[in-house]
């Protein structure tokens, strides 16, 4: 929840996200605390699996920051904490992959902002193999804000792909939509879909014809509680996977303008 979402925390008379850059010199960061777990797998036709349950915790920050009106820095830094119920139980804890990169805003006609995000991904430490191991991701974003029945309102699209080891091997689409319901009241309503980019061969050959991937559902609130403060809380279901597990989570964040 905590990816881009500048103007929609930062006004109460406006309703925006991660495609609009914040202004030079004006910043956001959001702590997020979330808390995940599964025990059901699809493996790669799409066929329900008993798993060993897992449970998973992680610690990230948010921080973008605006170099200019069109470049922003960001970083994600992240922990995590993730235990199996495996006949020996395995407990993996340390720093999770974590981002650091740049944003440019490319085009912002009225109402509508284009925007391209880079991305180091940086390798997890080597606490049991539960975190990728580092890459880039480039995305591509759109946002448009709007009224809906009089409540400032905005839809955006970010369409990303994501490498490891110097390949590409997997693209991301994520939509939000939010709204203000109140002055101090935002709701979203986000997906945020995974399609491995693997050779067509190499899947079938591991039994996943159309490849692995999933798709996440997730709703959130943001309530503002001071001038520059913010709370948010959210919670998410994995409501289709392929060699992937139904995850089901929840969070809560605190957000701060600067």
């Amino acid at each position: 929840m905590a990816a881009g979402l500048w103007c929609g925390a930062t006004a109460a008379t406006d309703a925006s996200a991660g495609a609009f850059n914040p202004p030079a010199g004006r910043g956001l960061a959001i702590v997020t605390a979330s808390f995940a777990g599964a025990d059901v797998f699809h493996d790669g036709a799409g066929r329900r699996i008993r798993a060993p349950a897992y449970r998973k915790f992680e610690l990230q920050a948010h921080l973008e920051y605006g170099v200019t009106d069109w470049l922003a820095v960001i970083a994600r830094p992240r922990l995590s904490s993730v235990t199996t119920d495996h006949a020996r139980p395995i407990e993996a804890n340390g720093l999770g992959a974590s981002e650091i990169g740049v944003q440019a805003r490319l085009w912002a006609p009225g109402d509508w902002s284009f925007a391209a995000q880079v991305l180091a991904r940086t390798p997890a430490a080597p606490t049991g193999g539960f975190e990728d191991g580092g890459g880039v991701e480039a995305r591509l974003m759109s946002g448009r804000r709007f009224a809906l029945f009089g409540f400032p309102a905005f839809a955006e699209t970010h369409v990303a792909v994501r490498s490891r080891k110097g390949r590409a091997d997997e693209a991301l689409v994520d939509t939000t939509f939010g709204v203000r319901v109140l002055p101090t009241v935002l709701v979203m309503s986000q997906s945020f879909v995974t399609q491995s980019l693997e050779s067509p061969r190499r899947a079938w050959r591991r039994g996943a014809p159309l490849g692995s991937g999933h798709m996440k559902a997730q709703l959130a609130v943001v309530v503002d509680i001071a001038r520059d403060w913010s709370i948010g809380a959210a919670v998410y279901r994995t409501l289709t996977a392929r060699d992937a597990s139904m995850e089901t989570g929840a969070s809560l964040s605190a957000w701060r303008r600067f």
